[in-house]
């Protein structure tokens, strides 16, 4: 080989190890940017400090989870759907949603205007509503506050609906947590701290946005949808309720669902049958969804 040869040889080598390079650089760039526009959320459902100061009360939003707390929710009884910055009606929020993605998710029970926030350590003021709770947060920020039917459950009413508004089109992946305590007895019924014996959920599952409500769902009005545009992938069921106090102990539903973003998308947490007594009060039969937190992943 002679001289000339040998350069131009090297001149070869380098510009091909350039171009990979270059290429190589350029698609961990094109990569990276679409992982930063995916949608990726954490959501811890949080008691406000006060029915005028929605700021998440200490202990119940876990760090680093994004808020999801309605000023509406502060004297832990019954009230109408809500979206994740404590607005009501049919329309989304003119905000930037849940951490700046657009996204934004509404959450009402089947018996529509029941749902409620409740915390363990906590006892509501009163069985109508209003006044201050008293006590402190017991257990971690996921564990210990949930979102359920505080009038009880039941067949259809006892299910959890989550609205959700603004997801790009693509593919998700949606995980809930369900903890929660119940009450002992009628006249204790404020403080909800028997561990739960309530059967696992039946079902968790997501479809698309309705244009009437889905059967056994009555009263209150979170919006129409068209009917279209959402694909179950993946069903939850059989899900363990759990009364835990570390985070890690929480049970967990992981459902899939794709979007192709031309409506909203309807997640349905099945409360159960009318089999389950309430434990406090005789002739109140029925089980009931609970939600303390949920995480949104794009797939794809």
């Amino acid at each position: 080989m002679n001289y000339r040869t040998f350069l131009l040889l090297i001149v070869c080598l380098f510009l091909t190890f350039s171009f990979a390079v270059s290429c190589g650089r350029e698609g961990f760039e094109r990569r990276n940017r679409q992982d930063k526009d995916m949608i990726a959320l954490k959501v811890d459902l949080a008691l406000p400090t006060s029915e005028k100061d929605p700021t998440p009360m200490p202990g119940t939003l876990k760090p680093g989870w994004t808020p999801f707390v309605a000023a509406r929710w502060a004297d832990m009884y019954m009230h109408d759907a809500t979206w994740q910055d404590g607005s009501g009606g049919t329309t989304p929020p003119a905000t930037a949603g849940l951490d700046g993605t657009g996204v934004h998710v509404m959450l009402d029970c089947g018996g529509s205007g029941n749902g409620g926030f409740a915390v363990y350590g906590m006892s509501r003021d009163n069985l109508g509503g209003g006044g201050r709770p008293t006590g402190k947060p017991k257990g971690d920020p996921i564990a210990n506050g949930w979102f359920h039917n505080i009038d009880w459950g039941g067949e259809g009413t006892g299910d959890i609906l989550m609205r959700i508004n603004g997801l790009p089109a693509g593919e998700y992946e949606m995980t809930c947590y369900h903890n929660h305590w119940e009450p002992r007895k009628q006249s204790t019924r404020n403080s909800l701290d028997q561990p739960s014996r309530m059967p696992n959920l039946p079902l968790v599952y997501a479809v698309s946005f309705p244009t009437q409500p889905l059967p056994g769902h009555r009263g209150g009005d979170i919006g129409r949808g068209t009917g279209k545009g959402v694909t179950s992938i993946r069903q939850a069921r059989d899900i363990d309720v759990t009364s835990a106090t570390s985070d890690a102990e929480v049970g967990k539903s992981v459902i899939r669902f794709e979007t192709d973003g031309s409506n909203d998308v309807l997640v349905v947490i099945d409360g159960g049958n009318n089999d389950y007594p309430d434990p406090a009060r005789r002739g109140r039969e029925g089980s009931k969804a609970v939600l303390n937190a949920f995480e949104i992943k794009q797939i794809r």
